[in-house]
């Protein structure tokens, strides 16, 4: 007989792949619904260690599977891990980059947690400039392009 943790445990390792699956789908959501969508009610309190670190463990074995239903990436990972860590209490945000890698603009996301990133090899800023940030610290209709760009 299984045990409940077990059940759980499965429970949120399968929960968690069929988000990572759907990530393309959400990413053809204009931001404000994306927001709507990855943003939970409010954030539980206090936060539980042991279900964090379960989170991030299925999301590295997930991502590290190389299965053809999940899309490899940090849009994978970092709307995933941002998806379950909120909803487990952690209060992070979810950033979005562009820099310039061997000559070409690339975008990268990642989480910040108290102002730093969060489980990152390395600090991604003095590569990336980030553009966006979620939770949005203002309505969307407020981010307006600069006016040099309101010609194109």
């Amino acid at each position: 007989m299984r045990q409940p943790g077990a059940i759980a445990d499965l429970y949120l390792l399968m929960h968690i792949f069929l988000f990572a699956v759907s990530v393309p789908a959400l990413l053809r959501l204009n931001i404000s619904r994306l927001q709507w969508v990855l943003e939970p009610d409010e954030l539980p309190t206090p936060v539980d260690p042991a279900r964090v670190q379960k989170i991030t463990s299925y999301v590295k074995l997930l991502m590290n599977a190389d299965m053809p239903f999940i899309r490899p990436g940090c849009l994978t990972r970092g709307i995933t891990l941002y998806y379950f860590l909120k909803r487990s209490g952690v209060d992070l945000s979810l950033s979005f980059g562009l820099g310039k890698v061997e000559g070409q603009y690339v975008g990268h996301c990642w989480l910040t947690l108290n102002g730093t990133p969060y489980l990152e090899r390395r600090d991604p800023r003095p590569g990336f400039t980030e553009i966006l940030s979620l939770p949005l610290r203002r309505p969307v209709a407020d981010q307006a392009l600069p006016k040099s760009f309101s010609r194109i």
